[in-house]
């Protein structure tokens, strides 16, 4: 009998704490609004379901599959983010839409059709790789040209989705989880798949056919998160703004220049060998395709387990200095990685693993910042393309700098220091880590003025 009393209580325990859950409580389809942050969160996961298999280490494969080498890796990476510069001209064009669904899913799918589709395919029509790596820029080039011109069109639109003080930190963090741990396991399976195939021929063959699916489930994301939640009104009309507004109106709103400013230089950081070091683990070392992604697999455990906890260390520290706090151990790893070698394999084991626990602190905070001091009556268009322009430029001088620093090691070749070998690729991450200490400083320096005071406790 106190069995059963016990097994009830436990199950009605459980029961509320899903009805009336913080995830019930923001993702349910019963206001227009928790409807709209339910599809986001949907199109979430099964973006970086598909994104899984078009970028990372298995869009570093194919690329190298198709005989495109280091340098050239670099170099193609950064390419999308050049595309940013034309959208200086996107709150002009968009303040023209009274109504975007039709002209935001026309762009989905047509940049969907050039980075992934066409992608794919081209490789088995153009011969050389001199003329692959020219293709790919091209195709590169447009999708991201159309969609630094429209895409941002759709944030003005799904604000209106994302809720306000604890509740943005909720919403925040389950997305956040959603995109890690399905983006991570979708790209372990493909990952094994292809691996398992390496050598034989068949290896491309794989990753082509994921590469074609990934962009089927794209544009049927398209659809569902275009067509599906309620348009609001958009605020402003061509008339009212200006070319020079796109800089000076967010630049005179001094806590988000700043933010702009911190996250500019995360931009820069993470992008200086974003494209080249995946290329060094598996192409210069020799590591098996599945190994760079131990730092995604348990900052997806992570993520499904220390969310809550995440959420109260932000609630309780802010999220600037949770950002700084998460950064400086991500800092100390990047030196680390100077040492990971062909023997060091334990090493960069560990150090993915501490990365990974890491990171579920510091992406949940990172992605609080736009938000965070963004004006209440902002236009949101002109605010959302400077912070877009802003940091993708900031992504691109990243990944230039990051390709013509390694460049100039490459050149010299193996570096014999103490009995070790030494590339240019490591190197970079001391670099990097040098880098993450001065963002380290940045906040420090300027916390007062970057953390908003709260309208909650």
């Amino acid at each position: 009998m106190a069995a059963s009393i016990d097994a009830k209580r436990l199950f009605t325990r459980v029961k509320n704490q899903l009805v009336y859950s913080d995830f019930r409580r923001v993702f349910n389809f019963k206001t227009e609004e928790s409807k709209g942050a339910s599809i986001l969160l949907i199109n979430t996961a099964l973006a970086n379901i598909a994104n899984a298999v078009v970028s990372g280490t298995l869009y570093t494969a194919f690329l190298v599959a198709n005989g495109i080498d280091i340098v050239k890796v670099g170099i193609i990476t950064f390419i999308p983010y050049m595309t940013w510069a034309l959208s200086i001209f996107s709150p002009m064009i968009m303040a023209r839409f009274k109504k975007r669904r039709t002209v935001l899913l026309l762009n989905s799918v047509f940049y969907y059709t050039c980075v992934v589709l066409a992608t794919t395919v081209m490789p088995m029509i153009v011969k050389g790789p001199g003329a692959k790596t020219a293709c790919f820029a091209l195709f590169l080039f447009l999708g991201n040209a159309s969609n630094a011109l429209l895409g941002s069109g759709a944030t003005a639109w799904h604000l209106h989705f994302i809720p306000q003080g604890r509740d943005r930190n909720v919403y925040v963090s389950y997305t956040t989880m959603f995109s890690v741990v399905l983006s991570t396991a979708t790209a372990l399976i493909a990952s094994f798949s292809a691996q398992s195939l390496s050598g034989s021929g068949e290896q491309i063959w794989i990753l082509f056919w994921l590469r074609i699916a990934s962009f089927a489930m794209f544009v049927a994301n398209a659809l569902m998160v275009y067509l599906v939640p309620k348009e609001y009104p958009y605020a402003e009309s061509a008339a009212k703004l200006k070319f020079t507004d796109l800089f000076s109106l967010p630049l005179k709103k001094k806590n988000f220049a700043m933010t702009t400013l911190f996250c500019i230089f995360w931009g820069v950081g993470c992008n200086l060998n974003a494209g080249t070091w995946n290329v060094y683990l598996l192409d210069t070392l020799g590591f098996p395709m599945w190994y760079p992604y131990v730092g995604s697999v348990v900052c997806a455990v992570g993520l499904i387990f220390l969310s809550a906890w995440v959420r109260r260390f932000i609630d309780k520290n802010t999220e600037f200095k949770s950002a700084a706090m998460f950064l400086s151990v991500l800092m100390l790893l990047e030196f680390g990685c100077t040492f990971v070698m062909k023997r060091t394999a334990p090493l960069f084991f560990v150090i993915s693993i501490i990365s990974g626990l890491t990171s579920v602190g510091y992406n949940t905070s990172y992605n609080t910042l736009f938000y965070l001091n963004l004006p209440e009556d902002a236009n949101k268009d002109l605010f959302a393309t400077f912070w877009n322009l802003t940091i993708n430029v900031a992504c691109f001088v990243g990944g230039a700098m990051g390709t013509w620093i390694l460049s100039l090691f490459e050149a010299h070749g193996v570096y014999r220091i103490g009995g070790l070998e030494f590339y240019g690729s490591q190197f970079l991450t001391s670099i990097k880590g040098l880098w993450y200490g001065m963002m380290i400083f940045y906040v420090w320096k300027n916390f007062k003025t970057l953390q908003p005071k709260r309208p909650y406790t």
